[in-house]
């Protein structure tokens, strides 16, 4: 049984198309603009919390103009349906690019 995780993706001004174009061409990943804080909205399906990991890491992580990444894990009951409330912050997987360090 998979996982259902929300990533919100902050850019560089002006590289928001751009980055969403790359977040889109990854495999089960549905991306949108978004306005506010964070610049890209995106739900992906991972097998497991480190397939999510590497995506954060690996695929979005690297993409250039990416200035910071959330992941927002959603929690399903013991059949796998979404409950309708969140965890109480922990888990989840951040990226920042390490020249904001």
């Amino acid at each position: 049984m998979g996982n259902t995780n929300y990533i919100i993706v902050k850019t560089e001004l002006g590289k928001e198309r751009a980055v969403l174009g790359e977040i889109m061409n990854l495999p089960k990943v549905e991306a949108h603009l978004c306005e506010g804080l964070y610049d890209i909205f995106a739900k992906v399906e991972t097998a497991d919390l480190n397939e999510l990991s590497d995506i954060m890491k690996y695929k979005i992580g690297s993409i250039r103009g990416v200035v910071s990444a959330r992941s927002l894990i959603a929690q399903t009951d013991d059949h796998g349906a979404l409950v309708g409330q969140t965890k109480d912050g922990k888990g989840g997987f951040s990226y920042r690019h390490p020249s904001l360090e």
